[in-house]
């Protein structure tokens, strides 16, 4: 693949996440990085023969801006998951100090002093 193909594909790949970036799940933004690090292995693994022309610095730059966006929202589900994962150990404490800890065919007796 021509170096102009693949960044027309990163391009593509990237813009269609931005345009998603508001209700996009982390399977989806994972799936994203997955495959735009392919395609940044393949780029670099072009300019090994070639370099870059201003045009196509132009596009690539034109692309990172969207990494902070790409980067807040990545942040932002990390917050949630988090969250959600201390609402679950709490509600886990919550309920096992109200469960039953004893068994419930046992007597109980009372001494009279």
């Amino acid at each position: 693949m021509l170096l102009d193909e693949q960044i027309s594909e990163l391009e593509l790949m990237t813009l269609n996440v931005v345009r998603q970036i508001p209700q996009i799940s982390y399977q989806e933004l994972e799936e994203f990085v997955e495959g735009r690090q392919g395609l940044v292995d393949g780029i670099g693994d072009l300019l090994n023969d070639n370099s870059l022309s201003d045009s196509q610095k132009k596009r690539i730059d034109h692309i990172l801006q969207y990494d902070s966006l790409i980067l807040n929202q990545m942040s932002l589900l990390k917050s949630e998951s988090e969250e959600w994962l201390m609402q679950r150990g709490q509600a886990k404490a919550q309920r096992h100090a109200y469960e039953l800890s004893y068994t419930p065919d046992s007597i109980l007796m009372d001494q009279k002093k």
